[in-house]
């Protein structure tokens, strides 16, 4: 009998501390769901908003009886055949790695928009 009850108490606390862990997963988002933050970020620093390709990696995890679900980070990518274009941005609207482009479209030191209108 001690051996079953220790085996529940066991299992238990297992359960409890595997669901404290926070799970991690990418998301595909509509060009409605890019928080306007990030829609700025991306316009300011690369021209025409695209819309499609957009995904958020959100981690979820358990809190108390309720799930939180926050953004870690937002992504565009686009593959043309072997180029690929990914563009990262903190929840913030911070760029944080920018892989494929050279030259992104922005701002320079003349205060002139240097944008194109085709937005990658």
């Amino acid at each position: 009998m001690k051996r079953i009850l220790m085996t529940f108490v066991l299992t238990g606390l297992c359960a409890v501390a595997i669901s404290q862990v926070p799970v991690k997963q990418t998301v595909k988002l509509g060009v409605d769901q890019i928080p306007l933050v990030i829609r700025q970020a991306y316009e300011k620093a690369f021209g025409v908003l695209p819309t499609e390709g957009w995904s958020a990696l959100v981690e979820t995890k358990a809190d108390g009886q309720r799930t939180a679900t926050k953004p870690v980070s937002y992504s565009y990518s686009k593959k043309e055949g072997k180029k690929k274009i990914e563009i990262r941005f903190s929840p913030t609207g911070e760029v944080t790695s920018v892989k494929g482009i050279e030259n992104p479209n922005h701002q320079t030191d003349d205060g002139k928009d240097h944008s194109s209108a085709d937005g990658l």
